[in-house]
């Protein structure tokens, strides 16, 4: 199984392992006193874990919960255990970048495994069943909207709107919520799907002017046909029971590992 394990992997990432060379794993490093975790002597601190709730809030422009911070020190602890795995098969991984790679192809390696493996359609029609929602389109919406010189506040009626507002051109024809941005705007149109008919959403500032929209109709789709769709069904099942065989990979590695929590700085 190692030497399987060490061919594939190392086929995988063989461009990683050429840059990589070279570089040296610090035996010295100093860890702050503010150590979160300790994996098989390695710590992790909250330096660690803060620098990547930065990285991950900045990305999408919101705050993570606890319980999301909890699950990234968690991932931080594979993300060591993975790395360790990877240098017991020789590649070096003291570049940032470089671990991220290994990190990635470690897991498309684990994954691998699933594909080829021959799925009968039943298994499939079934996963199809489970994920129907995968496999429908996304409703559309028939949107009224209006951009008030004034904020009327939440509980505005459509009336006052068409009495004291300038009704925005909209389409004419439902539309999916993602292609109405161009005529609502970002934070308007990310609210859609939130809004039953007849109601009315807002005011989102727009320009110094108080946008407020109205959800006319919702055409709900139909699901694709299992046929139409089976290349995809595949994939996804692939995809999925792939990353439910990493994951149970990942935590025979934790299994076997030597992991201290600081439970005083959690």
């Amino acid at each position: 199984m190692k030497n399987k394990e060490v061919l594939l992997f190392l086929g995988a990432v063989a461009g990683i392992a050429l840059a990589a060379v070279g570089s040296v794993n610090s035996e010295n490093d100093v860890f702050p006193q503010d150590t979160l975790a300790v994996v098989n002597g390695v710590g992790i601190s909250e330096n660690q874990l803060k620098a990547k709730i930065d990285q991950i809030e900045k990305a999408r422009e919101a705050a993570l919960s606890e319980n999301e911070k909890s699950a990234l020190l968690t991932s931080l602890v594979n993300e060591q255990l993975l790395l360790e795995r990877a240098a017991e098969l020789g590649l070096a991984e003291s570049d940032a970048t470089v671990k991220a790679t290994i990190i990635d192809a470690f897991k498309e390696f684990i994954i691998s495994e699933k594909e080829g493996a021959e799925v009968g359609e039943g298994e499939l029609r079934a996963f199809y069943d489970e994920n129907i929602g995968r496999y429908t389109p996304s409703p559309k919406y028939l949107i009224s909207a209006y951009l008030a010189k004034a904020d009327f506040g939440g509980d505005v009626t459509v009336d006052t709107l068409k009495a004291n507002a300038e009704a925005i051109e909209m389409p004419d024809r439902p539309l999916p919520a993602g292609l109405l941005r161009r005529y609502l705007g970002k934070d308007a149109s990310a609210q859609i799907t939130q809004v039953q008919v007849g109601e009315v959403s807002g005011p989102y500032k727009r320009l110094g002017d108080y946008l407020y929209m109205i959800v006319d109709e919702i055409e709900q789709q139909s699901p694709r046909s299992f046929d139409d769709v089976k290349a995809l069904v595949q994939a996804d099942y692939t995809r999925i029971e792939g990353e439910k065989l990493f994951a149970e990979y990942v935590e025979k590695l934790r299994a076997e590992a030597d992991i201290q929590l600081n439970e005083a700085l959690r």
